[in-house]
């Protein structure tokens, strides 16, 4: 070797070990800045009702948007005297604000300080007593300042109505003794006059069951649990009729090999009393287990996850080799080469019964998975614990597998609640590799750099029904409409490129996108003379054409049959299932369902996920399988560590409402939806057993609570409801600007019956030219409807007045008072 050559290698070798100690050294530095998780700090809050210790509430860090808080319900006497109980969590409690003001912020009804606590066993107590009168069966927000420590502060949230005759104590010992007696055999044969098990119930998962599963599952099968976190109650609803309450709790059981199981386990009921008794009208219970990989979770084609949904997440790598899961709001991480599995992110401490890390109102996108094992992720919800602990909002974080340290990259606050978040970032949370974020919020595309944490907004005013997202989140579509039967175009986005492909509609035609197969754009087209609306008023947006394009507008594949036409579609697995229908002279009828096949033949996953019976102790799990098969023994895990990142975006997360009069459809002690129109706002939540609230947080609808008989006098009623006109400007300008008017149309005659037992009339269409004004109903059936045409009224029976309606759509047009509150 000559002197040259020497010495270049010389320089080479220098210059190289100089780049791998520079690089030793900044993993070092990274990794010793790295931490585990703050420990959870804030206090927790409860409220007594009845003697019973019942909706725990965690705090805030900041104050939230009272419409989106709606956490729990606390029955206001008529005394107006409330309890609080603090637990202080080792804090040094100053004093507690405590605000009441309507649901929307927009009026304050009384503030003051309470000082003083009593100590009430480990809690801290307040005696304090509104002052102030407030509105019947009106909610309002209770809001709670705890000033403590070190001149920090916290808020929480419950709210607060006040009824007749409505008394929780009684539901609340009946949910407490039915958790309490499923877990004895033996106790447990008194619950059989309450259960009403039939076809319908799931017996064969502890994730689903309800009042219809048998009286074994209902007892926890064979699986012998143990509480181990005892249940708190939280009042969801309550009313003069029925009263719906959830509980949440932890249970522990042994496996075959004594080695202790945890599950997290929420349960619903909803109730009335009659005659002293409860009568239980629904209940639903879901357990879901806490993954722990040490319960010889390993089988000779994957992973078992144990109890948990047939929804589990779960992203792999390109290989095939690594896959992120999501259990139980936990992230996790196996490498079958490895031969490891790691928990990537967890609120939960190792042992730890601490209630704030349990808190379940948080979820993980798994964005990516590389085949270094690194994995993208986005945590969303209220933050337990951490450097965010008391916020809500979104974070963005990267795990570097080879250093074990999952960095957060920015976060992204929020003022609502997380089942209002959830709706939204659900929908789209996607980070591409150009670190750029991608949000749907109050219908706009916004980008977030993640790098300086601006926002852009990339495009404004997108309609819900005008924007559909690929399974991966990769690919968006939007329609440039303001509703999804008028569109004359389309954008489809790669959010990982940024191209963009427009897809036009003809002369004479609408465009509507349906979906995504895997990054394939699927579109329908329909002539504008077949988009009719059926006797309801129901619009049919029948599509003669549908198609299946490439992101750069190559047909994939086209779907056309002269006679048919397709109304909707399902995707799933590569496959589009078509809704049809034929035309006929007064419209549509149904016609026999089709499908088509993407027009490229999808690769073979290398994990499929699937549920199966895997013994009959725990009945159904969740199983991850491997196209190969590993080693099922000595199975590795980690925890990593984490970097804290001070950067967040120029962006709140915050819900607006806008102009447009919306109904929020709770029910089961959740939020349902959020729809514009009340018709289908009532229809969802009596599915759901549910209720619905305008945007003024008013009752408009209640499943259950109306009197048993009604009979309204029409002379008190809007002219435009005295003439029984179907003319919706004819009524809203009789109505004023004191009440609101509500189309109804498509609910039942069963449904409406609430709008009577409120007060309200309800204009049915009877014919072709005809309407009539229903004033009122009877304990045996019969519809009251007045004629205005001859001023009488006359009795109906239900079947016929059930047949009446329907033929003539089922067209019901009411109203209610506004509630305003100042």
């Amino acid at each position: 070797m000559n002197k040259r050559a020497a010495r270049i290698l010389i320089l080479f070798l220098v210059f190289a070990a100089s780049v791998g100690v520079f690089t030793h050294l900044m993993s070092h530095e990274t990794t010793e800045n790295a931490t585990d998780l703050d420990a959870a700090s804030l206090p927790v809050l409860y409220m007594k009702t009845a003697d019973t210790t019942v909706n725990r509430m965690y705090g805030y860090r900041q104050e939230m948007n009272g419409v989106t808080t709606r956490e729990n319900l606390t029955p206001l006497p008529t005394d107006r005297s409330l309890t609080l109980e603090i637990d202080a969590k080792g804090q040094k409690i100053k004093n507690v604000t405590y605000t009441v003001e309507s649901t929307d912020g927009g009026a304050l009804i009384e503030n003051s300080v309470l000082k003083s606590f009593d100590e009430d066993g480990s809690y801290l107590k307040a005696d304090f007593q509104l002052e102030t009168a407030i509105l019947m069966n009106q909610e309002y927000t209770l809001k709670l300042e705890v000033a403590y420590g070190n001149g920090q502060s916290a808020w929480y949230y419950t709210r607060i109505v006040q009824r007749n005759g409505v008394e929780v104590g009684d539901y609340l010992a009946y949910t407490q003794m039915f958790a309490q007696t499923c877990l004895d055999k033996t106790q447990a044969e008194a619950l059989v006059p309450q259960l009403e098990p039939d076809e319908t119930g799931d017996n064969s998962s502890f994730l689903n069951v309800n009042i219809h599963s048998s009286l074994d599952q209902i007892s926890w099968g064979s699986l012998a649990p143990t509480i181990v976190q005892q249940p708190v109650q939280q009042i969801k609803e309550a009313n003069e009729t029925t009263t719906s309450i959830t509980q949440e709790y932890m249970i522990s059981a042994q496996d075959e090999n004594g080695q202790t199981e945890y599950y997290t386990v929420s349960e619903f009921y909803r109730m009335r009393e009659s005659d002293g008794e409860i009568i239980l009208l629904d209940f639903e219970r879901s357990a879901q287990q806490i993954f722990d990989p040490e319960l010889g979770v390993l089988t000779k084609s994957g992973i078992n996850l144990g109890v948990t949904g047939e929804d589990t997440k779960y992203v792999t790598n390109t290989a095939g080799d690594i896959v992120a899961f999501v259990v139980n709001g936990d992230l996790w991480c196996y490498n079958r080469s490895a031969n490891k599995t790691i928990r990537v992110f967890s609120f939960r401490e190792n042992g730890s019964m601490d209630e704030r890390e349990q808190h379940g109102e948080h979820d993980v996108n798994i964005v990516r998975v590389d085949d270094a094992g690194d994995v993208t992720f986005v945590v969303y919800g209220y933050m337990n614990r951490g450097n965010h602990e008391g916020e809500v909002g979104a974070a963005v974080y990267y795990y570097r597998a080879e250093r074990n340290v999952a960095t957060e990259e920015i976060f992204v606050p929020a003022d609502i609640s997380y089942e209002m978040l959830k709706k939204q970032l659900d929908r789209l949370s996607y980070v591409n590799k150009q670190r750029e974020m991608y949000l749907y919020l109050n219908e706009n595309l916004c980008k977030v750099d993640i790098e300086t944490g601006t926002t852009t907004v990339v495009r404004e005013s997108i309609p819900e029904d005008c924007f559909v997202v690929s399974e991966s989140q990769e690919s968006i579509a939007w329609m440039d409409a303001d509703n999804a039967s008028s569109a004359m175009n389309i954008t489809v986005m790669n959010l990982e490129s940024g191209e963009t492909q427009r897809f036009a509609a003809d002369d004479g035609q609408k465009i509507r996108a349906l979906g995504f197969i895997n990054e394939d754009f699927v579109y329908g087209m329909a002539n504008d003379s077949d988009i009719l609306k059926d006797i309801s008023g129901n619009e049919v947006f029948a599509m003669h054409t549908v198609r299946i394009v490439s992101i750069d507008g190559n047909v994939k594949k086209e779907y056309h049959q002269d006679g048919y036409y397709v109304t909707g579609v399902s995707i799933s697995d590569g496959l589009l299932e078509l809704d049809r229908v034929v035309r006929q002279e007064n419209g549509y009828a149904d016609a026999p369902e089709d499908h088509i096949m993407n027009g490229e033949q999808q690769s073979q996953e290398l994990v499929t996920g699937r549920l199966a019976t895997v013994d009959d102790r725990r009945e159904q799990q969740f199983l991850l399988e491997f196209s190969t098969s590993g080693k099922t023994q000595s199975l590795l895990t980690l925890t990593p560590k984490y970097i804290y990142s001070t950067l967040r975006t120029d962006l709140t997360m915050s819900y607006e409402t806008g102009s447009a009069e919306l109904y929020y459809v709770y029910g089961k002690g959740k939020l349902i939806a959020i729809l514009s129109s009340p018709a289908e706002a009532v229809q969802l939540a009596d599915e759901n057993v549910g209720v619905v609230l305008n945007s003024s947080q008013s009752y408009v609808w209640e499943r259950g609570n109306r009197q048993q008989g009604m009979r309204l006098d029409e002379t008190t009623m809007p002219s435009g409801f005295q003439s029984a006109s179907l003319d919706e400007n004819v009524l809203k300008e009789s109505l004023g600007d004191d009440y609101e008017l509500l189309n109804l149309t498509g609910c039942t005659r069963e449904e409406i019956l609430y709008m009577i037992s409120s007060g309200y009339g309800v204009v049915v269409k009877t014919g072709a030219n005809e309407s009539l004004l229903l004033t009122g109903y009877d304990i045996f059936g019969n519809s009251w409807l007045y004629n205005p045409a001859t001023g009488e009224t006359t009795a109906l029976s239900d079947d016929d007045s059930d047949a009446l309606f329907a033929q003539n759509g089922n067209v019901f047009i009411s109203y209610i008072k506004k509630v305003k509150i100042e």
